[in-house]
């Protein structure tokens, strides 16, 4: 599997671009390449909040050079798993406990850092690994992640927020969300809630799958033909085109009157 990647990201029309974008990518002896991308966004209503989105970027980057590698070769391991083996051992699973972790680690570190300034401070998160044929996905607030494939384009995440609970509970409908004026309010995000629990998503994905995580600023005004035409798996050969791709829907999406930070991800997987 070999995954071409791209990220994107822009400060829109705000003084101070709040989100922060990550994309990793690396070759592992049992697993092949495996790739890892986050976006954060820095909730607009606090002050601080590129401080919050860069801080969690970095924690994950962190984690994915020094204590990823641990996982796929633990240090007691003298020959590769077999399958049996890694069934019993499910990776994801390890990997979500030390998602939950550090995600609890860094709510109490951004809620001192604030506590100690006198600021609020707080970002959503979705990060997503691929590795051997699946994906892990872990969301906190409305950032998203979508799979796209040559038929569908399928919304992986489920947003933490007040609207879609009223949608879920059948109070409104996805078409009056759209002009709500609670729009915008999160049920969690790290750094300013008591207790952070993320949701985790997990599944299986082909060669010729793409993925995209994205901010709230790129999702409120795409439509999945948007999401499609700009990661479809038969698009963007190369990154170049596919950034291309990706700046230009931004112009579209400031065009057609989107204030926020717009910040996006793509990960393209395809077979040698």
């Amino acid at each position: 599997m070999q995954f071409i990647t791209c990220a994107v990201t822009d400060v829109g029309q705000k003084s101070v671009n709040q989100d922060a974008v990550m994309i990793k990518v690396a070759d592992t002896d049992d697993y092949g390449r495996i790739a890892m991308g986050a976006v954060c966004d820095g909730v607009g209503g606090l002050t601080h909040g590129e401080v919050a989105s860069k801080t969690i970027i970095r924690r994950f980057e962190k984690w994915f050079h020094n204590e990823l590698p641990d996982l796929l070769v633990p240090e007691d391991s003298t020959s590769k798993l077999d399958v049996k083996d890694e069934e019993q051992r499910d990776i994801f699973l390890l990997i979500k406990n030390q998602w939950g972790s550090i995600v609890n680690e860094l709510n109490d570190s951004l809620a001192l850092y604030g506590k100690e300034r006198s600021i609020n401070l707080g970002s959503t998160a979705v990060v997503m690994l691929l590795m051997g044929g699946r994906y892990l996905v872990m969301n906190v607030g409305d950032s998203r992640a979508y799979m796209i494939t040559e038929k569908d384009v399928i919304q992986i995440t489920h947003d933490q927020s007040y609207i879609q609970m009223q949608i879920d509970k059948g109070l409104i409908t996805e078409e009056e969300a759209k002009n709500n004026p609670s729009r915008g309010v999160l049920l969690q995000c790290i750094g300013a809630s008591d207790e952070v629990v993320p949701d985790y998503h997990q599944g299986e994905f082909q060669g010729n799958s793409s993925f995209l995580l994205c901010c709230d600023g790129f999702w409120k005004l795409s439509t999945e033909d948007d999401i499609r035409s700009d990661a479809a798996p038969t698009v963007s050969e190369i990154e170049s085109v596919m950034e291309d791709r990706l700046k230009n829907r931004i112009r579209l999406l400031k065009d057609a009157g989107e204030t926020d930070n717009i910040s996006v991800v793509v990960i393209g997987a395809r077979e040698r």
